[in-house]
């Protein structure tokens, strides 16, 4: 038929590494009118809001969100192939959970992939044979933001809240492609089977591949700045390096914008540690960016690092001091501070430690606890992580002797949160770390630490040391 030359068409060349690359579907639900669902990937997966009363799109963690009512609202995609995830996939989205019923179906492409809401905090995805894989109890919670994510990669499935994994990644495989509809916010594209979202959703992507720890962390990073997902996440890293005769200049970007920074150098990349560069001046270039200037050391070419440092604890004891402000008391209150001759043996840090008991063992239907002064986190309403170190040597069934560190409110002594339980022992010392949840934020709050035993296997308790709460 012969032929013929186009209009100048257009190439897209996508990076392998991009976090867009194996992305199918995204949906950053800014819709404030209408019944079209927009995919915003460029795939045209668009989806069909049903059942919606005007004033669904509400202010979201991004831009945007829909309000599902738990009533009879959904969302049907109609099938794509693209939709169909096989060897690997990823599914990312913020959560704002209004309230729960019983088996909340966030999402679901049939037997391939979803995701529902379990009692007690777990969140489930079924895969082949509609086998379970469900993330820690207490993963997702009510009346707030938050991160969620799953991914399958190498035969295993990991559950992911605000950017960390939680729990262990599990053996698991996908379930069967299928030609039906992604429906979102209940079972099915009907209310024959109600199991109705009641919640906010914001800035889902949907993957054909397996994403990183990093990638998604990086997810989590930029929605706390109000970035969608297909924004590249720009970790900390160095623009450029120049010198003169006299100084050295280094420009750099970094995503943090509450930290302290360092400049460490050394000779060459061996084994010899990093130094801590005398005599930096920092400078603030606004956006992120940074310059740090140093004099030029004329004896040798070295190499240099930048550091972002961790911000300063909001509380920190390690007990050398005396443990100001510090109390306890409950049944055979035995809780003492000083050098422990049981148990470990030494502290953590340092001399001292808090224990149940110093040289003796705790006694029989112990019920006693320590709480730490009031700490104030008024103004941190991110994220705040608390970390202590422990030594423990109790019974192992939970149900005869437990440790638990509950947070409490200072004014009320309410119990926000149980952040942290246990039974058993350790080998040694053994530091333990979670990051508060958000009801503990933005108040003053007190750690309590409690034993609980009853009159069997009495030994040798309890033992914290450098209790620390670090917040951004």
């Amino acid at each position: 038929m012969g032929s013929t030359t186009s209009n100048a068409a257009g190439l897209e060349v996508e990076r392998l590494d991009a976090i867009t690359s194996g992305l199918v579907a995204y949906y950053n639900f800014d819709e404030t009118e209408g019944e079209t669902l927009r995919d915003t990937s460029g795939n045209n997966l668009n989806g069909t809001l049903e059942s919606f009363d005007e004033g669904f799109g509400v202010p979201g963690r991004i831009g945007g969100a829909i309000a599902f009512d738990g009533d009879d609202d959904l969302i049907s995609v109609p099938h794509n192939d693209l939709l169909n995830l096989a060897n690997e996939a990823t599914v990312s989205l913020w959560m704002n959970i209004v309230e729960f019923a019983s088996y909340d179906r966030v999402f679901r492409k049939a037997v391939n992939f979803d995701m529902v809401l379990l009692g007690g905090g777990a969140i489930r995805t079924h895969g082949v044979n509609k086998t379970p894989y469900s993330s820690p109890g207490d993963t997702w919670e009510v009346g707030t933001w938050q991160h969620y994510a799953f991914v399958y990669k190498g035969g295993k499935v990991q559950w992911f809240k605000n950017g960390e994994a939680v729990g262990q990644a599990i053996s698991a495989q996908l379930g069967a492609i299928n030609s039906d509809p992604l429906i979102i916010g209940n079972y099915g594209p009907g209310l024959d089977i109600a199991r109705l979202y009641d919640g906010l959703l914001d800035d889902m992507g949907i993957w054909q591949r397996g994403l990183s720890e990093v990638e998604i962390s990086g997810i989590y990073q930029n929605g706390l700045a109000g970035k969608p997902l297909n924004k590249e996440f720009e970790p900390l890293n160095i623009k450029t390096i120049s010198l003169n005769e006299a100084d050295v200049n280094i420009e750099f970007y970094s995503p943090f914008s509450s930290r302290n920074y360092l400049v460490e150098t050394k000779a060459g990349l061996g084994l010899q540690e990093w130094a801590e560069q005398a005599g930096m001046e920092l400078g603030d270039l606004g956006n992120g960016g940074y310059r740090a200037t140093f004099s030029k050391d004329q004896n040798a070419n070295n190499f240099y690092r930048v550091v972002a440092l961790e911000p300063p604890p909001v509380f920190f004891d390690d007990f050398e001091a005396g443990g100001e402000g510090w109390t306890h008391g409950g049944d055979e209150d035995n809780w003492d501070l000083g050098v422990p001759t049981t148990g470990p043996g030494k502290a953590f840090s340092g001399d001292n430690v808090y224990a149940t008991g110093l040289g003796v063992d705790f006694a029989a239907f112990t019920d006693s606890y320590l709480r730490s002064p009031i700490i104030d986190l008024s103004d941190k309403k991110i994220q705040a992580t608390l970390s202590f170190s422990e030594f423990r040597k109790i019974d192992p069934e939970i149900s005869f002797h437990r440790v638990s560190v509950v947070i409490l409110d200072s004014e009320t002594e309410e119990i926000l949160e149980e952040s942290y339980e246990a039974s058993g022992a350790t080998n040694d010392w053994e530091t333990q770390s979670f990051r508060l949840k958000p009801d503990s934020l933005a108040r003053k709050i007190i750690v309590e630490f409690r034993l609980s035993t009853d009159d069997f296997n009495l030994q040798e308790g309890w033992f914290i040391d450098d209790v620390k709460i670090v917040a951004e």
